[in-house]
Parts: structure tokens; sequence; C-alpha cells
């Protein structure tokens, strides 16, 4: 394979792909910023948060560790490796799923929108269980370098979510936090049948001491890195649930809907991440140093480049954005556009070390570092929140990553590379 034609080739599916997904997020949220309560769209926004955490756990236990440790396989190996590995998940998924029902049941008893806490609580595990199942499939096409695949994996979810919202809201007159999660729920298992197939297929008929064998595997590399998301879920969420206690729900609303607008600037990082993991990978097995220096520097560039060019965008487009896509209950969006945007240019760059400690296997360091960065966070919240409240929040982000991307890069990875010199030598 030429690393860096089909290294580009899938960069830029992966980026159209990305860009997809960020449509169909802000379509999301615009809808339920149009067609329901503030208070809806905030316990939606805190939901669908909270189901990206399951989503991040799962990946961290099975999806990373199934990337990080199938790299370096030959190709039958490689596919009954990734077939175990969806047992796993799906097993894992479902627990979650049955788990996280009973939760948001609770949470939605505790306010007061007119749904049925029962349902609410039932279709979030459902949404949970399917995103789950295709995070999942879309690792294992990004480990096979068929980005492609996972973009029409993707769009068929965008589509099928799309009609079955128009249907959805032809029938109900209004858009309620279960409706949208069933929607996601729907959508996402349906288009995941095919992958789930061929997966169950690759991983046929195991024993129990094989299946075994391989949850030891994965738990080996991926305890640290569940550790590790825990830490940076709490790193990168808590600021809400703080906003919420300082200022009341509708702060969850305010933050996520300017955020929303600086969604393709999130998940243009995440499409890199994604392509380039397992890229990474190979690079550091190869301990080709030179050629993994090239490859950081080009796509910390090339990620800047690209958010700073869409952030500048936005921000010129911001005074007609805001009037005619959020309203004017959604006024304090204009002080917090620009700070997400600072935010965002700083963890692009930082997505970059952060990605190539994870192909290191440096999941450790990445806890501790992890576990650190949330104590400075709590400490710049309560420091700037009770004067500055939602802004305060985010200033307080700002901070703690630009302390991430200083340590990660001038500390953590010539010390991860030293580390396997020192192994290897």
């Amino acid at each position: 394979m030429n690393l860096r034609d089909g290294f580009l080739k899938r960069s830029v599916v992966s980026t159209v792909d990305q860009a997809v997904l960020s449509g169909l997020n802000f379509a999301v949220g615009l809808a339920l910023i149009q067609l329901s309560s503030k208070d809806v769209y905030g316990l939606f926004s805190m939901l669908f948060s909270a189901g990206m955490l399951c989503t991040t756990l799962m990946d961290a236990v099975v999806g990373s560790a199934v990337t990080t440790m199938s790299s370096s396989m030959e190709s039958t190996a490689r596919h009954r490796f990734t077939g175990l590995g969806a047992r796993i998940q799906w097993l894992l998924a479902s627990l979650m799923a049955c788990f996280v029902s009973v939760v948001a049941a609770i949470c939605a008893l505790q306010t007061n929108l007119d749904e049925p806490p029962l349902f609410v609580g039932l279709t979030f595990g459902l949404f949970v269980l399917g995103f789950g199942i295709r995070e999942y499939c879309r690792s294992t096409l990004f480990v096979e370098g068929d980005a492609l695949g996972v973009a029409r994996l993707d769009t068929s979810f965008a589509l099928l979510v799309l009609i079955s919202g128009a249907i959805y809201q032809m029938i109900f007159s209004r858009l309620s936090v279960s409706g949208a999660m069933l929607i996601l729920a729907w959508s996402n298992g349906l288009v995941c049948m095919p992958s789930c197939v061929k997966l169950w297929n690759a991983g046929f008929k195991p024993s129990r001491l094989e299946l075994s064998q391989v949850a030891k595997q994965l738990w080996s590399i991926g305890r640290w890195a569940l550790a590790g998301t825990i830490v940076g879920w709490v790193g990168n969420n808590v600021y809400v649930y703080l906003a919420v206690a300082y200022v009341g729900i509708e702060a969850s609303a305010d933050l996520n809907s300017s955020r929303m607008l600086l969604a393709p600037a999130g998940l243009l990082s995440a499409a890199w991440i994604k392509v380039a993991r397992p890229v990474a990978g190979r690079l550091i097995s190869q301990q080709d140093w030179p050629a993994l220096k090239r490859f950081s520097f080009k796509s910390g560039l090339t990620l800047c480049t690209l958010n700073l060019g869409f952030v500048s965008v936005l921000l010129i487009a911001l005074p007609w954005l805001l009037p005619n896509l959020l309203g004017a209950k959604y006024e304090k969006a204009s002080f917090l556009v620009p700070l997400w945007g600072v935010y965002f240019l700083i963890t692009s760059a930082r997505d970059v070390g952060t990605t190539l400690l994870t192909a290191f296997g440096s999941f450790m360091d990445l806890f501790k570092h992890a576990c650190v960065s949330l104590v400075i966070l709590l400490i710049a919240c309560f420091a700037f929140m009770p004067a500055w409240g939602t802004t305060g929040a985010l200033v307080a982000m700002i901070v703690v990553e630009v302390y991430r991307l200083a340590f990660e890069c001038l500390y953590l990875l010539p010390r991860s590379k030293n580390k396997l010199q020192n192994i290897t030598n």
C-alpha cells in the first residue's frame, strides 16, 4: 500500500463522511430547537452526551483495543479477531443499555416534561445499544482501511434518520426527547445489520476458551483506556453539569446550541483520528520516526488550517445565523460561539498528540494525564463560573486544553518514544 496516497484518499473520504454526520447532528439539533421547548432540548443534549460516554467506554474496552492489536495481524487472523471482538461488544452494549435505561428513566422522572419517564428510559437504552453497535462496525471498517465502507454506512444512517424524522413529524406535531431517541436507535440498528452479519460469520462458533482469551487480551490493553476515558469524559462534560448547577437547565441548551454551530470543527478531528490511528500504529511498530514526525506535523497543520478557515467563515456569518437558525431565546450564543472556536482550534492540535499516544499504547499515561487535567478544570470552573457563568465554563475548558497540548507534546510523546526504544533495543 502506498501510505501517503492511501492515507490521503481515506482522509478525504472520512472527512466527507464526517461532514455528513455533522450535517445530521446539526439537523437534529436544529429540529429540537425549532420544534420543542428549551427544557426538552437541554435534557436531550445531556442524555445524548451520556450516550456518547457509553459508546466511548465500549470503544475504549473493545474498539480501541481491537484496532491497536489487529493492526499488525495478517488478514485471516484479523478478521477472526474482529469477529470475536464483535460478540464481546454486543454483550457489553446490551448490558450497558439495560443499566442506562433505568438511570435515564429516573432522570426524566425528576423533570417536568410531558413524557412518560419509562418510555424515555427505554428509548435511550435502545439508542445506546444501536450506537454502540454502529461504532464498532465503523472501527472494524477503519481497521480494514475501508473508509468508503464507513462513508456508505454513515450516509445510509443519515438518510434513514432524515426519512424517519420526516415521517415522525407528519404523525406528531412536536418533537420529544423519547421520539428523537427512538428515531436514532431505529436508524442505528437497521443500517448495521449487513456489517453485523459479516462480523458474526467472521467469528463463527467460538469456544468459551477462545472468547475468554480474546476478552483478556482486550482488557489488558483497554483497562487503562477505560479509566482514562471515564476521567476524560468527565473533564470534557463536567462543565455542562456545573453550568446547570449554577444557572439552571437552560445553560445546557445555551452551551449545546452554540457548540452545535461548531460541530464540523469537532467532527473533522474525529474523521482524522479514525483514519490516522491504524496508520500511526504501523509507523510506530516499524519505528519509522522520521515518517511519524512528518505525518504528525502535516496532520496537525492541516487540521488547524481547516478549522481556522471554518471558524473565520462562521464568525462572519454569525450575525445572520443566530436570529435565523436559533432564534431570540438563544441570544447568549453570540458570546459563546467565538470561545468555542478557540477551544476547537486548540483541541484539533491536541488530538494529534492524543492519537499518537493511543497508538503507542500509553493508556496509563493518558489516564494519569486526564486525572490531572480534570483537577485543573474543576479549579478553573470554580474560579471563573461564579462571576462569568456559562462563559466562565468555556474559559476553563480552553485553559485545560492549552495545558493538555503542551504536556503531551513536550513530555508524554518523547517519553513514550524513549520507552519503546528501550524495550526493543
